[in-house]
């Protein structure tokens, strides 16, 4: 069975517009793909929806247990860094030997 990690956004799109977002979802619920879901994901979710779309604490409550009935519960061991086009990921050391496409020379 095919197993995937939704982002955020795909859950919030899923809940408030429909669409693909909501697609996947129901593909999980219905037991056709495993969805894998972390704690760190849920509480986005739960932020997201109470802070930009004002979503009361039962609406809350009742999209977050729904959610976890359907996720593959995972505790995620490794944290992946966002950066936008161009920029350097934090981590990132500048050693001498391994130049990057502007000429700098990074790890």
């Amino acid at each position: 069975m095919t197993s995937v990690t939704a982002d955020t956004n795909v859950y919030i799109s899923a809940l408030t517009h429909a669409g693909p977002p909501l697609r996947l979802l129901n593909l999980g619920r219905a037991g056709v793909v495993h969805i894998d879901i972390s704690d760190f994901i849920v509480t986005g979710i739960v932020r997201v929806l109470r802070e930009k779309f004002e979503w009361d604490g039962y609406h809350l409550h009742f999209a977050k247990e729904q959610i976890l009935k359907f996720g593959n519960r995972v505790a995620p061991t490794k944290a992946l860094v966002h950066c936008e086009r161009g920029q350097r990921p934090p981590e990132t050391r500048r050693v001498p030997g391994n130049p990057d496409r502007h000429g700098s020379r990074t790890a």
